[in-house]
């Protein structure tokens, strides 16, 4: 049986290299479409450099109507949907096959976490992959969903929703009498890059009990919905001018902005992720997997951010989380923790210890000419004139430790981010 496989990509290309690798040992006369959506990252030259991979870029944002279009391309019997950084275990082929053959409708293969860091916790996620289906009663995710051609066009492909398209498409081929059964074989998951072991399982939770919400109540997460309408834009340390202390402090500022680009990397729930920096960290960022990086440092700054926050709008985002990559304290839960309360405020910030800066500020689009008039002027004092002259209220919530001192410095030695010795040479 032929196969139309599908890849939806965003600024995703390291993981969709690993995806396309996977296939290519049983690809045989299978086609592959990689549905690109807006990637600025070398997603698209990572896919060139398959001649057997087919491109396809839709105009609508949605990702549900996105696919519908890219399955019209294809002539496949059967439609494989993975999503970057999946790995299919050898014999998928063989395994589509036979499941097919039994006569059913559509299935879901068993996802199945890996951890390069410890064994142990890839099979305990491993594990909450297979609870996770058996409770949804359906698949816990779009990659690895599998369902014959003729089913899908028969109850019109996915509904154009704005989340759990793939939880709508299964029950719709329950209502309509399809069947829909595990495939007994797995596909090969791993952690995000930069995504720790807490930040891992809080995305897997995450994931299950708002789909496991959906499910029982046929309503959407609203916070999760806002998430995913939210844009995180990552300042390199240069974007104002601010010399090292000295060459170690120099040494650990580079290494936690390397650290910083991957946590917000792996932070999935963004709709979109900028970073914006000078000319020393836009080289040393360059254009890592996920990002949008913005390279014109000799733009006048206001231009620039002017620029970002027009094109981030006309993408659909209607709130920001704009992050100081002089933050120690960078987690998942902390840009969760800003960007999904609903708490009246259109205005929130971290600041630094003393309360003179801000290092995390969300805020809501109404804010953004407020946040515009800055100017470069990133400090608290000047954050809160903005808004008070704007008649928006800002919520000041807490302190975390940022990067200030040559004491700092060696902190980040001492607890393990970078690698050499305060007093040592590279």
């Amino acid at each position: 049986m032929k196969c139309s496989i599908f890849i939806p990509v965003t600024n995703e290309r390291d993981a969709l290299r690993r995806t396309l690798r996977s296939l290519i040992p049983e690809k045989g006369t299978h086609e592959v479409f990689v549905v690109d959506r807006g990637s600025a990252d070398g997603s698209l030259e990572a896919a060139a450099e398959h001649d057997w991979v087919k491109v396809i870029s839709p105009k609508d944002g949605m990702l549900s109507v996105a696919l519908n279009q890219a399955v019209s391309e294809g002539d496949g019997e059967a439609l494989l949907f993975l999503l970057p950084g999946s790995v299919p275990e050898r014999g998928w082929s063989e395994a589509v096959n036979a499941f097919f053959s039994q006569n059913v409708d559509a299935g879901y293969f068993d996802l199945r976490e890996t951890d390069g860091s410890s064994q142990l916790i890839g099979r305990a996620r491993r594990l909450a992959h297979k609870l996770g289906h058996r409770l949804i009663g359906g698949p816990a995710g779009l990659s690895g969903l599998a369902v014959r051609r003729s089913t899908f066009e028969s109850i019109h492909g996915f509904t154009p929703v704005p989340d759990f398209e793939w939880l709508v498409f299964a029950k719709r081929i329950e209502e309509t009498g399809g069947s829909l059964k595990p495939i007994p074989h797995g596909i090969q998951l791993a952690p995000r890059p930069g995504a720790r072991q807490a930040d891992a399982w809080d995305d897997l939770m995450d994931d299950l009990k708002a789909a496991w919400r959906y499910r029982k109540t046929e309503s959407f997460d609203a916070v999760r919905c806002r998430r995913n309408a939210c844009s995180v834009v990552l300042l390199g340390y240069d974007l104002v001018n601010n010399d090292p202390v000295s060459d170690y402090f120099g040494y650990a500022r580079e290494k936690l902005t390397l650290f910083n680009v991957e946590r917000v990397q792996s932070y999935r729930s963004a709709g979109a992720r900028v970073f914006l920096g000078g000319q020393s960290t836009t080289k040393l960022v360059g254009q890592p997997s996920g990002f949008r990086v913005d390279n014109h440092y000799r733009t006048d700054l206001g231009k620039r951010l002017g620029h970002l926050f027009e094109d981030l709008q006309v993408q659909g985002s209607d709130t920001f989380l704009v992050v100081r990559d002089s933050c120690k304290e960078l987690s998942h839960k902390t840009l969760r923790g800003l960007s999904e309360t609903n708490d009246g405020y259109p205005c929130k910030a971290l600041t630094n210890a003393a309360g003179t800066e801000w290092m995390v500020l969300w805020f809501e689009a109404r804010a953004l000419p407020a946040f515009l008039g800055l100017e470069g002027d990133f400090s608290m004092q000047a954050l809160q004139k903005a808004f008070y002259d704007a008649h928006l209220k800002i919520d000041v919530l807490e302190s975390v430790a940022c990067l200030e001192t040559e004491h700092d410095a060696r902190a980040l030695y001492y607890s393990g981010l970078v690698d050499r010795l305060p007093g040592a040479t590279a």
